[in-house]
């Protein structure tokens, strides 16, 4: 009572508020004798009320030279509406500036009153003078393989008389658009092809007397570059054309011919179109997302997914959805669809799961955008309902026995020796007992990211070549010759992208066990849930379930070494940073001994590069070894005749003890324990919340030793959102 509540009461007057468009002048421009030119007047209705107008008339007009093309001078707009009025000048009197006064009356209490000038220049020659715009063309940027970008010219006459427009025509331009390579086109209308790229799709009416005295008319042209790569992509990737509007001159004598007019000039050569192809690559981290246990009733944690682009073209995400779902998993913050991802600025989104029952769920999210070779990804889904808020998560210590190896190796033209001397050291690389105890994969991939079969695919996606990935087994030294003789015949000449292979052949879709069993690839590729297009789904049947190329080769709790064999700079399409990010991902951030980048590349010892002792030269790979900078990992010359040190040397790096275990449930913090073979540790870990997990200090008496286990007992939190 003694506080008494204020409300706002906000309301709009019922009542109309008139605007004229132009609200000053309305320019007719040059006009010849005896020609009728027209411009339009906008009446708005700014208010909410209904504006009625009951006349509109023109003051000032001597001799009768403007007019309303429509003879109703009355008329209603309702709120917020517009109405047009055409006013028509046709000149009657000697060359000179003519005005009037137009006036629309209304029952706007405020303007009762609107008035705009009236304003010409009458002209004693009538011409037609037709003028594109913008005059240097129509540049539509980096556009992706396979769509389209549609820009407009405007065709305008600028002269006194009448125009009629007849064609347009665009052919393509030779040449490249750089210094010393001049770009030659040719006279649209001369005859010949027309462009392959670019396609005229909108024009003016071909009307006679279509185009007045300063009027104007759209010309759209839509440009489509190739839907795959040229063998010139990346350095010739740039696409020009012109364009010619051909108009007719109606303003001559009869019984005389009409001239056509040409715009641009024949004589030019220039190109007034410009266009580049690009690759829009999409990627997604994580590639599955497993929340794990979560009491019944409770949120779980929210995990953020985000997609990026590392290809040079812009990626259009289209939708993010989930499929065969229950109500217990969610999206969260999805961002407004269809959403463009440019490099270096991923678009996110956050799931999270709130179980109601007990046992085991599973499902996707489905991510569908514009990449070609792979409109649609999904995440994995997967948790479990409980009610236990109390868990104890046990591990062992592993010591580096579990390795995963993935060589990237450049198949270019100048690189067959270099592959003859990694077999020839791949057999004391294997035996090396510290290394390779117990069990390793060994996987094999191309630096090729051109070809959409081919690129991060395992055994370059052939299913003939068999195994997939090498386990331990006593052919595992001829096994490994089989797989890394890539060949020298250039399929990767293109462009040698080794990082971006690795990311490629490491992340989803690749990498992608959907959990869906299946018994042959059809049973996957027809699941609609897991594919929407058949004949471009990512997913093959790997040992009884449906999956990425590369399912089953990297798991979770093994060490992963990335080895790249290549003589040339890499040329991926993201900066190194990302690649790094990506790396960092895989085994978390503070495992740093559980993964590394090495590079057998060209290392810079004068002139850009290095010479090998049998005359073979190589680029220095700075990106490479900027990566192998940042993951600790070993940078060995391809220019040594011998990689038996280098091998060695990635071998000794294997050695790797495990610091962070992440949690099954997520933990309240002062509730953490943790025992070590046994033993309470007070001291020598914390928990990192961000992660939900638990990290040792590498130096502390309580660091797990190799076979120790680990024991973390915690009550878990119950998030209400």
């Amino acid at each position: 009572p003694t506080s008494p509540l204020v409300l706002p009461v906000l309301g709009v007057v019922d009542a109309p508020q008139i605007a004229l468009v132009p609200d000053d002048v309305v320019d007719f421009g040059f006009v010849a004798y005896n020609i009728a030119s027209s411009r339009t007047l906008v009446v708005r209705n700014d208010g909410h009320g209904v504006l009625k107008v009951s006349d509109v008339k023109i003051e000032g007009d001597a001799l009768g030279e403007f007019s309303m093309a429509d003879a109703d001078k009355s008329f209603q707009v309702e709120g917020y509406g517009t109405y047009p009025i055409q006013i028509v000048f046709k000149t009657k009197g000697q060359p000179g500036e003519v005005k009037a006064t137009m006036k629309v009356l209304s029952n706007d209490a405020a303007r009762p009153e609107a008035s705009v000038i009236l304003k010409a220049m009458r002209a004693d020659k009538a011409t037609c003078e037709p003028v594109l715009t913008p005059p240097g063309g129509l540049n539509f940027g980096m556009v992706a393989m396979g769509y389209s970008k549609t820009l407009a010219f405007t065709l305008t006459n600028k002269g006194t008389g009448n125009c009629t427009f007849l064609q347009a025509r665009i052919v393509d331009c030779m040449g490249m658009s750089a210094p010393g390579f001049p770009t030659m086109c040719g006279d649209p209308f001369a005859g010949g092809g027309i462009s392959s790229v670019f396609k005229v799709i909108s024009t003016p009416p071909m009307v006679p007397n279509g185009l007045g005295p300063g009027q104007s008319g759209t010309i759209s042209v839509r440009f489509t570059p190739p839907p795959s790569p040229s063998i010139w992509q990346g350095m010739f990737d740039s696409y020009y054309g012109r364009l010619g509007v051909k108009v007719r001159d109606e303003n001559v004598g009869d019984g005389q011919p009409k001239p056509e007019i040409v715009v641009p000039p024949a004589t030019s050569t220039n190109p007034n179109l410009v266009g580049q192809g690009g690759m829009a690559k999409v990627a997604v981290l994580p590639g599955e997302v497993k929340f794990g246990l979560t009491t019944i009733g409770c949120y779980s944690k929210t995990y953020k997914v985000c997609v990026h682009n590392t290809g040079n073209a812009p990626l259009e995400v289209s939708e993010i959805s989930l499929a065969g779902c229950s109500p217990e998993f969610k999206l969260k913050n999805v961002p407004a669809l269809p959403a463009n991802v440019t490099a270096g600025k991923p678009v996110c989104f956050e799931t999270v799961y709130v179980p109601q029952e007990v046992g085991e769920k599973q499902c996707v999210v489905q991510i569908k955008s514009s990449d070609t070779a792979s409109p649609s990804l999904v995440v994995g889904l997967s948790g479990a309902g409980t009610y236990d808020t109390e868990q104890t998560d046990e591990f062992v210590q592993v010591s580096g026995q579990d390795v995963d190896v993935l060589f990237v190796i450049d198949d270019s033209g100048s690189m067959c020796e270099e592959q003859d001397r990694l077999v020839q050291n791949f057999d004391d690389f294997i035996k090396n007992a510290a290394v390779w105890n117990n069990n390793y994969h060994i996987g094999v991939i191309s630096v090729n990211v051109v070809n959409e079969a081919v690129m991060g695919k395992l055994n370059r996606g052939d299913p003939k070549i068999t195994p997939r990935f090498i386990t331990p087994n006593p052919n595992a030294g001829s096994q490994f010759a089989k797989l890394a003789k890539l060949g020298c015949e250039g399929g990767s000449d293109e462009q040698e992208a080794g990082l971006e292979a690795s990311q490629i052949a490491l992340s989803a879709p690749l990498t992608t066990d959907t959990g869906v069993k299946c018994a042959s690839d059809a049973d996957c590729q027809n699941n609609k849930t897991l594919c929407g297009d058949p004949k471009k789904c990512p997913y093959y049947c790997n040992s009884g379930t449906c999956g990425g190329w590369n399912a089953g080769f990297m798991r979770p709790d093994a060490q992963l070494e990335i080895v790249v064999l290549s003589d040339e700079e890499d040329q991926s399409s993201a900066a190194p940073t990302f690649y790094i990010d990506f790396l960092k991902s895989i085994k978390g951030y503070y495992n740093a001994n559980m993964m590394h980048f090495n590079s057998i590349v060209g290392v810079d010892t004068g002139g850009g590069g290095c010479t090998a002792a049998d005359g073979a030269t190589a680029e220095a790979g700075k990106r490479y070894q900027m990566v192998s900078q940042e993951t600790n990992g070993v940078i060995g010359s391809i220019c040594d005749m011998d990689f038996s040190k280098t091998m060695n040397d990635i071998g000794k790096v294997a050695f790797g003890l495990k610091v962070q275990f992440f949690l099954t449930r997520l933990a309240d913090p002062p509730t953490v324990k943790v025992w070590v073979d046994g033993v309470e540790c007070k001291s020598g870990w914390q928990y990192d919340a961000p992660s939900n997990s638990v990290i040792f200090d590498d130096k502390g008496a309580c660091m797990p030793q190799p076979g120790q286990k680990i024991k973390v007992h915690y009550k878990t939190l119950c998030l209400s959102a």
